[in-house]
């Protein structure tokens, strides 16, 4: 059995059935950093000479908690010493009132401060990134966690 997807694993109960015999699948999905209407494809092997291969397809619609605006903050080229600021939005799917409690990022080079919303119901934050070359040269990720 063999999932097309690394998000995606399968695990029957039974490792070998039987002619004639069942066994229950059970699919795990990690919807990770998915939005929207998503399928993914299960092949399961057999010995059965008519019917070697089956795939099975697994749906799903991924809501996510929050929306973030943009979903990629992306500096481009910087030379040493440069410093790089954007500004990301973040609210919550259903326009409910949220805390941001803790702000985590991952890179040493890159920070973030939170922008006040004026007259706002909590459901939007404003965040301030920014980035400043002081290291090495080269391509760098940094992952801010909320």
């Amino acid at each position: 059995m063999t999932s097309t997807c690394g998000c995606t694993a399968a695990l029957p109960d039974v490792r070998e059935v039987p002619p004639g015999g069942a066994s229950q699948i059970t699919v795990t999905f990690k919807s990770g950093s998915f939005n929207g209407p998503q399928m993914k494809l299960i092949k399961v092997q057999s010995s059965d000479p008519l019917q070697p291969d089956t795939s099975l397809y697994v749906k799903s619609n991924v809501r996510p908690m929050f929306v973030f605006e943009p979903v990629v903050l992306d500096f481009g080229a910087m030379t040493r010493g440069q410093e790089a600021v954007k500004e990301l939005t973040v609210r919550d799917a259903k326009g409910k009132p949220c805390a941001m409690e803790q702000v985590t990022v991952s890179h040493p080079e890159v920070q973030v401060a939170e922008i006040p919303v004026e007259g706002g119901d909590g459901s939007l934050h404003r965040l301030r990134v920014t980035a400043k070359t002081t290291g090495n040269p080269g391509p760098f990720v940094a992952n801010v966690i909320f």
